[in-house]
């Protein structure tokens, strides 16, 4: 898994620089499906699924802007915690990922109320 999320963040580096926010959102949803599908719990893979259409908008700000280069320290936090076998700096570096995002959803450019279907 490790190899895996490595190479992952990788593309997701490079998907950034193509500033497609598209490609970068993509590329960021491969890095979470792997720890998600790894996780085996399916009521979290159906949680973050209701969920992902309300978080599109913020996501899609979120890399549509430099900020998002930050997402890279972000996922090599989580890789170095998970390969460390340190669950809770893994669960913290995958909080603090998380909430890059809670700037953007209070922000007035972004709706949380619309899905992007």
């Amino acid at each position: 898994i490790i190899q895996k999320l490595t190479n992952a963040n990788a593309s997701f580096a490079l998907a950034l620089d193509t500033e497609d926010p598209n490609i970068a959102l993509t590329a960021d949803d491969a890095f979470h499906n792997i720890l998600v599908n790894a996780s085996g719990n399916s009521l979290l893979a159906q949680t973050l699924e209701t969920l992902m259409p309300y978080l599109r908008r913020a996501e899609h700000a979120h890399f549509s802007s430099t900020a998002a280069r930050g997402s890279i320290e972000g996922h090599a936090a989580i890789i170095r915690a998970l390969a460390d076998g340190d669950a809770a700096a893994a669960a913290r570096a995958s909080r603090e990922n998380w909430l890059t995002l809670h700037a953007r959803i209070g922000s007035p450019r972004v709706s949380m109320t619309q899905r992007d279907d």
